[in-house]
């Protein structure tokens, strides 16, 4: 059996680890037991000195240094030895979360710079051939309805479809202004008789 402060002592030595450090203190708040790291330097001071730490554990700025820290009462066989506190530095893995947030955000404004880059150039790409297909469509007369076509080979294929329907409208249109110049030279010919001995007879009466 160990004497109640030494057993505290030993219960802190072996709990403390290289970043986490403990200390007792009793009501009266003096300190009854604490890691080694706490014995001196400065670390002893901005730790031992702490006067409101809560139960919680919350995180502080100290020195430079960022630290979770909480303090919990402490029973041994219904004797109140005081407050356990622990404080746990973090600063590293602080750093290590601040670069990895800066690596992704970076990550994430290239990745979008990238995406936009490439919807850009889609839109681009895609919105080319109508200018070109207006630009022909502006060019087409009824006279040249059967040589009009619309090439798109590199087009997309939404695009490429657009221009082969609109080429096979483009025949349509053609076969019927054929059909309605076959149309009009056929009656122009049927009505050259019948309107020239009209008019001999009106010239005879005359």
């Amino acid at each position: 059996m160990l004497p109640l402060a030494e057993g505290v002592q030993r219960a802190v030595n072996n709990l403390t680890t290289g970043n986490r450090l403990l200390w007792v203190k009793d009501a009266a708040g003096q300190v009854t037991a604490k890691s080694a790291a706490l014995q001196t330097g400065e670390i002893r001071t901005t730790l031992l000195t702490l006067d409101s730490v809560p139960p919680n554990p919350q995180v502080k700025d100290m020195n430079g240094r960022y630290w979770i820290l909480c303090a919990t009462p402490v029973q041994v066989n219904n004797i109140n030895l005081g407050e356990l506190y622990i404080a746990q530095d973090i600063t590293d893995e602080r750093m290590m979360f601040l670069n990895l947030v800066w690596s992704l955000s970076v990550a994430t404004l290239i990745i979008i710079g990238i995406m936009t880059s490439a919807i850009a150039y889609y839109i681009n790409r895609s919105i080319k051939p109508l200018q070109r297909i207006s630009q022909l469509t502006k060019k087409i007369s009824a006279d040249k309805l059967g040589d009009a076509r619309i090439d798109l080979d590199n087009a997309p294929s939404e695009v490429k479809e657009l221009a082969q329907t609109f080429d096979q409208m483009l025949v349509r249109l053609s076969e019927a202004w054929e059909h309605q110049r076959q149309l009009l030279s056929n009656v122009s010919h049927e009505l050259r008789t019948p309107l020239t001995i009209i008019s001999g007879y009106y010239y005879a009466l005359l």
